[in-house]
């Protein structure tokens, strides 16, 4: 077994290669000569990461026991491969135009929005942590849309040097999307006037950072979410529209907008929030039985980050 500390070095290591001179030479590559090289280490990794394909296929049966061994194998590797690419796609996001990002994200489901738009109150985007997630928000802004997202302040604490480092190439990757990112601890009151303003506010059903958390069935099991979605929809009157990316053939990407969720009322907070957080969380349920592959990476690291730590689990 390797020591820690070398894992880690080894860890930095890869990191520093991939976030600089890797990354670099990616964007001076045609998007399509980028891809191949990415297929291909993305098949390599799939193939060769045996250790990791084993757990994530032992952590997918917890949630598809119908599902063969085979196929298990078959969506972890499919896993390793899609979540490479993601990667891959997240280092050139600062690159993305209108035109490239037309032609990579197709959109089903417009009308939803424009549905959102008459009744004037905004719409929550609700995304989750599922296929390459990541590429909704430039999709909807590079359209037209007025988009923010709200996310949760960074955990640095736990992160080192090199892990602090990628994190401000991230920010000034996004930085030059159209799209006005917000911090749940900082801009509550910019996000409220943004959905007063009619805009789109995206926010992650199954973010794994919260202060507060709503129980709900999740492939048969009690898991935890947190319930600001649902909570900023009902004190704004903005309509939830839930969204899902899918990687098709050649590295296309649909991305999925479905008919907006209704807030069912109930007789108490409590139950006003476990019944529309359930309601949530079987269509996030549904999509992953269709899509494992889109989701299995994301529960493996969420696994690993909660045994540390970092975040909490989904079922713990």
């Amino acid at each position: 077994m390797i020591p820690e500390p070398l894992r880690n070095a080894l860890a930095d290591s890869l990191l520093w290669l991939f976030w600089l001179p890797f990354r670099k030479t990616l964007h001076l590559l045609p998007k399509s000569a980028a891809y191949a090289v990415a297929d291909g280490l993305a098949w390599a990794a799939s193939i060769l990461l045996k250790k990791l394909r084993s757990e994530i296929a032992a952590e997918m049966a917890g949630l598809l026991p119908d599902r063969s061994a085979a196929e298990l194998d078959a969506i972890a590797a499919e896993s390793i491969r899609l979540d490479i690419l993601r990667r891959i796609e997240e280092a050139f996001m600062g690159t993305f135009t209108q035109q490239t990002t037309a032609e990579a994200v197709l959109l089903d489901g417009e009308e939803f929005l424009a549905q959102a738009a008459k009744e004037g109150k905004g719409a929550i985007i609700l995304l989750s942590h599922f296929g390459s997630f990541l590429m909704i928000l430039p999709a909807l802004a590079f359209r037209g849309y007025a988009v923010n997202q709200l996310a949760g302040p960074p955990e640095l604490k736990h992160h080192r040097r090199i892990n602090q480092l990628v994190f401000r190439i991230r920010e000034q990757d996004y930085a030059r999307l159209p799209v006005r990112f917000l911090r749940a601890d900082l801009h509550i009151k910019t996000m409220l006037q943004a959905l007063k303003n009619n805009e789109l506010v995206a926010m992650a059903l199954d973010g794994r950072i919260s202060s507060s958390w709503v129980p709900a069935q999740f492939f048969g099991r009690t898991a935890w979410f947190a319930p600001g979605p649902v909570k900023i929809a009902q004190k704004t009157g903005a309509a939830i529209v839930p969204a899902f990316i899918v990687r098709e053939r050649r590295n296309q990407h649909r991305l999925i907008l479905a008919e907006a969720v209704r807030l069912e009322q109930a007789a108490d907070e409590t139950t006003f929030l476990q019944v529309n957080i359930q309601r949530l969380a079987t269509l996030l349920e549904e999509k992953i039985k269709e899509h494992p592959a889109h989701f299995a990476m994301i529960f493996h690291i969420n696994r690993k980050r909660s045994e540390q730590g970092i975040e909490r689990g989904f079922f713990a």
